[in-house]
């Protein structure tokens, strides 16, 4: 059986998700439990599609089957009887780490030997074999195209290459784009799994599919009565820029199924006129620009700097949700805030919209540093691996966490002497100087006791902190010398117990979500480390064995890389999100920020390892690899998805 094939174009808001959702809602009343499927690209698309389908009260909602592609293949996975290694993105990262220091050991890397061991260098070696692999280009198809070229960087490149995925296969290990390609191989073999009664297939939200998506959506027509697909496409437009990639969508879903019909849909007028006048006309010819005669529901908002731009767009805000503009009082969850992307940024907001009294939810996940908890195990273990410098005697001793109920903490005075003392002696490092001269002055203080002499404030803190310090040696002397991950988790629990600072967390004068941050950021980190020891149980190693140092690396490394999953409750706030996650939404009231010069794309965006010229040379050797002028594409259309986003004021 071959399914009926449709694809439904219009421009924005020309009503082609409603037109999915209400044939859908029809397959849901009438057809049996899982015979429908919706696909959306973001969890945040698939959510808002879910709260519209909800809204029309249909029935059979148990069998909705409303998922991304990535979930899709996870229950595909899930009901496969054969045992799978599936890899986190930490588990990615070590691995990744240790071919690239094991070429480089072997001095098999001479081309980017200065930067071989830097973070950043990971960071650019993960996203060129994400990319790679998300075009499924093959280590070997890679090789061959540069088989004829000279340059010491692409051979270095599939080196690194070659070994992470010939370490996959031969210990049966999955990366998120290899669990994909895992899934595809079941629908081959014709293991539907949960997907055995689907008859009719919905993929709304796409611009552009990779290659896998594409065989799956094939595959999902041999067994499937229908698939229908959603194009943002003007038909009647001269934009040739702005729509290019979904022509060339439309045209590749043609080439795999011929007898595909084509859905078009004329455009609907917005509720604001400015901004249905910016929809038809933005990318148009610049010599066929037409002013815009009615220019109430866009405003453009001039800001000098980042903080004060958020701090306009939350009185802006403020106002809205007052109804101090003379009207009604407008909802949270009637306005969004987009930037092109958050990174940094979203703290800041946090911190604004606060400070404003302005209930927000960002879509960042935090550093895993950001927890307080696992930021002060940090500073513990680098006070005691670079023998107590100064500063950080000071940080460990002044820090919030650090609450032990010894007898000997005097309820914080003694920290508070002990700290006096290290400011005065002023040693720039070595726990050794520190001890001895505190012992010194304790000595001192007690003999002037013994004769019965008035004691100095100097030797008054030296009785206090004695003890004290003691205690923070013998707690650290406890610490391993080598361990492996699990015993450290162990040790790591036991210091932060000794040392308040559980305590500390449990109660975090911070608040609620604080004390859920560090809850989270502990469970985090153990899981971390315990991922780490399975990986190499998997690659038939035994469990690493680390150093303090080596664990304060590994440590910092996760803080930097790792983010906190949090349970964010939208309901009742105002949205801050990426361009990407926010595509696909709609809204009353959106706020495009940070629109500076080459905010789409970013700046931060630039490939460093290939140049246009290198990526054309790869190109005319068979690589699918996308072009700078694809990726400028891509941003158009994502830019013109944003400021259509609003329904009354951009």
């Amino acid at each position: 059986m071959s399914a009926s094939v449709s694809v439904v174009v219009g421009p924005a808001h020309s009503g082609k998700t409603t037109r999915l959702l209400h044939t859908y809602r029809g397959h849901l009343a009438t057809g049996p439990i899982g015979s429908t499927l919706w696909l959306s690209p973001t969890h945040r698309a698939r959510t808002e599609v879910g709260q519209r389908l909800l809204a029309m009260r249909p029935t059979g909602l148990l069998g909705a089957n409303l998922l991304t592609f990535n979930q899709l293949a996870a229950r595909l996975l899930a009901a496969n009887p054969q045992p799978m290694r599936p890899l986190s993105p930490t588990q990615v990262r070590w691995l990744l780490r240790q071919v690239i220091r094991r070429h480089h050991d072997a001095g098999e890397l001479p081309y980017f030997a200065p930067i071989a061991s830097t973070q950043g260098f990971l960071a650019l070696i993960e996203g060129f074999i994400q990319e790679y692999k998300r075009l499924e280009i093959w280590p070997h198809e890679l090789d061959s195209a540069i088989r004829s070229q000279a340059r010491a960087k692409d051979r270095e490149l599939c080196r690194i290459y070659t070994s992470y995925q010939g370490l996959l296969q031969r210990h049966d290990l999955f990366d998120s784009q290899g669990q994909f390609w895992a899934a595809r191989e079941l629908l081959r073999q014709g293991r539907w799994g949960p997907l055995a009664e689907v008859a009719h297939v919905f993929v709304d939200g796409f611009a552009d599919f990779t290659r896998t998506e594409h065989e799956v959506l094939e595959l999902l027509t041999r067994r499937a009565e229908s698939l229908t697909i959603t194009l943002p496409l003007d038909a009647d437009t001269d934009r040739e820029a702005l729509f290019l990639k979904s022509r060339q969508t439309l045209d590749a879903l043609r080439q795999r199924h011929p007898a595909l019909q084509t859905i078009p849909l004329s455009r609907r007028s917005f509720p604001s006129p400015a901004i249905g006048h910016l929809e038809r006309h933005v990318f148009g010819p610049p010599r066929a620009s037409v002013p815009l005669a009615e220019r109430e529901g866009i405003e453009i908002i001039a800001a000098a700097g980042v903080t004060h731009e958020v701090e306009l767009i939350a009185g802006r805000i403020k106002g809205l949700l007052a109804g101090s503009a003379g009207g009604s009082p407008v909802a949270p969850g009637d306005i969004l805030v987009v930037f092109r992307s958050l990174g940094e940024t979203a703290s800041l907001v946090e911190e604004v919209f606060s400070r404003f009294g302005i209930p927000c939810s960002t879509a960042a996940e935090p550093q895993l540093g950001a927890a307080p908890l696992t930021s002060a195990l940090a500073a513990w273990l680098t006070l005691d691996v670079e023998d107590w410098p100064f500063r950080q005697v000071l940080a460990v001793l002044s820090h919030n966490y650090f609450r032990p109920k010894w007898p000997e903490w005097r309820q914080g005075r003694a920290a508070v002497a002990l700290e006096r003392l290290t400011r005065e002696f002023a040693f720039p490092a070595r726990r050794a100087n520190l001890s001895r001269a505190v012992a010194r002055l304790a000595e001192k203080a007690d003999e002037a006791s013994t004769a019965k002499q008035r004691l100095t404030r100097r030797q008054l803190d030296a009785q206090l902190a004695a003890p004290l310090l003691a205690r923070i040696e013998a707690l650290l002397d406890a610490l391993p010398q080598r361990a492996t991950p699990s015993a450290w988790c162990e040790a790591l629990g036991t210091l932060a117990t000794e040392a308040g600072l559980f305590d500390a967390a449990a109660a975090s004068p911070l608040g609620a979500a604080a004390a859920e941050r560090d809850r989270r950021g502990w469970q985090r980190l153990v899981a971390a480390l315990g991922e780490r020891e399975r990986l190499a149980r998997w690659t038939d190693q035994g469990p690493p064995e680390w150093s303090r140092s080596e664990l304060l690396s590994e440590l910092d490394d996760l803080l930097r890389d790792e983010t906190l999953p949090l349970e964010r409750d939208e309901a009742g706030t105002v949205r801050v999100l990426s361009a990407e996650s926010a595509r696909n939404l709609s809204a009353p009231y959106v706020f495009l920020a940070g629109l500076s010069e080459k905010a789409f794309p970013p700046g931060d965006r630039d490939d460093c390892l290939h140049s246009d010229a290198e990526r054309r040379v790869l190109t005319q050797a068979g690589l699918p690899v996308l072009m700078l002028a694809q990726s400028i594409r891509l941003e158009i259309l994502l830019f013109y998805d944003i400021v259509t986003l609003a329904t009354r004021h951009l």
